[in-house]
C-alpha cells in the first residue's frame, strides 16, 4: 500500500515539477536557447492564447538579460500584430487572439542589454472552431425525422 501511494505522489509532483504550457518549441540561436510555449495546444480562431518566450544561455540555463522585445504575428502577405515589450520578469507572455485560420508566423526579437538582437521565427497553425449551430441543426432535424418516422408508423 505503501508503494502504491508513494508512486501516486511521485506522478502527482513530477506532473508539477514538469509544469508548462500545453505546446512549443525550443530553438538554439547563436548559444542562446530561445524556449516558446503557447496554451491552449490546439489554436482556435477567436479563442485567447497565451503566447510565452524565454531567453536562456544553451549552456549555463541562466536567464539572459534583455532590454526589450519585439514580437510580429503574421501570416505570408498580412502582419496582424507587432509591437515591442519591455520584460520586467524572467520571462514574456502575451494573450493573443487569432483572427482566422490558417499558418501564422510568430518572430520574436530579444534585444540584449549589450545591443546585441538574437531572433528567430515560429509557426503555429489556427483552426476555426466548430460551429455549434451546425450541432444544434443536426439535433434539430434528427429529433423531427424520429418525430415523423414515429407519426408514420402509427398509421
Amino acid at each position: 500500500m505503501k508503494r502504491i501511494v508513494l508512486f501516486v505522489l511521485t506522478l502527482l509532483f513530477a506532473g508539477l515539477a514538469s509544469a508548462h504550457l500545453d505546446a512549443g518549441e525550443d530553438t538554439v540561436v547563436e548559444g542562446s536557447l530561445i524556449a516558446f510555449g503557447y496554451d491552449p495546444a490546439n489554436i482556435l480562431v477567436g479563442e485567447p492564447v497565451t503566447l510565452a518566450y524565454n531567453l536562456v544561455n544553451e549552456s549555463t540555463d541562466e536567464i539572459i538579460a534583455r532590454h526589450s522585445v519585439w514580437r510580429r504575428v503574421s501570416e505570408e502577405d498580412t502582419v496582424y500584430f507587432a509591437g515591442y515589450m519591455y520584460p520586467e520578469a524572467d520571462h514574456v507572455s502575451m494573450l493573443y487572439t487569432f483572427p482566422r485560420s490558417g499558418d501564422y508566423i510568430l518572430t520574436t526579437r530579444f534585444e540584449l542589454e549589450n545591443g546585441q538582437k538574437i531572433s528567430t521565427d515560429f509557426t503555429v497553425d489556427a483552426t476555426a472552431p466548430f460551429p455549434s449551430t451546425l450541432v444544434v441543426v443536426g439535433i434539430s432535424a434528427l429529433f423531427v425525422g424520429i418525430v415523423l418516422t414515429a407519426i408514420y408508423l402509427k398509421r
